[in-house]
């Protein structure tokens, strides 16, 4: 079995060989005058273009080509660049022996006042209410505390919210105490 190679369409095989044989050339052309001959590749890169066209044309015609130019150094060029003067009318930047500008006074001081003596910020309050008691007969006085919508059930001694030990109990308030900031606060029964 031959492998037929386009031979189905031959306008496609015609075109693909005309564009083929194009590509080939093309890359051949940037090669050579990537590599070829300078001049030739200069005189066919700059085309010829009527003097009064444009004002670039008129720039583009009074620079030197690449072979004139002189890549050799000038000490004398070079001296009489490091020669010149600044001859502003401010600082010289570029000078480490200029002047530097002198900042006035202020016209007032600042009085600054005896310094406020800063402790230690207090502890924050307890966010527990108080809300009632009760008491069975014989038995300890429980009291119920709120916590938002929390209620909490506690009698002397337990800990409320990993966080509140319930201290004395008495008909109207109650001694808390906030365990990690080691403050107690005295919480009033609210009433509601």
């Amino acid at each position: 079995m031959a492998l037929r190679v386009g031979a189905e369409n031959r306008t496609k095989v015609i075109i693909a060989s005309v564009l083929g044989v194009l590509a080939i050339f093309l890359v051949g052309r940037a090669i050579y005058s990537t590599f070829g001959d300078s001049d030739s590749a200069s005189a066919v890169a700059a085309p010829a273009v009527p003097v009064a066209a444009s004002s670039t044309a008129k720039a583009a015609q009074q620079l030197p080509s690449a072979s004139q130019l002189d890549p050799t150094l000038h000490p004398e060029k070079m001296a009489l660049a490091e020669s010149t003067e600044y001859r502003g009318k401010g600082r010289n930047i570029f000078s480490k022996y200029s002047a530097p500008i002198v900042i006035p006074e202020p016209i007032a001081k600042v009085r600054a006042g005896p310094p406020i003596p800063t402790g230690p910020p207090p502890p924050p309050p307890i966010d527990l209410r108080f809300y009632g008691f009760a008491t069975k007969q014989g038995g300890k006085p429980r009291i119920f505390l709120l916590q938002g919508e929390e209620v909490y059930i506690a009698s002397e001694g337990d800990v409320v919210a990993r966080r509140y030990r319930v201290g004395q109990i008495r008909p109207n308030s109650v001694s808390i105490s906030d365990m990690p900031n080691n403050n107690t606060q005295i919480i009033p029964l609210s009433p509601e």
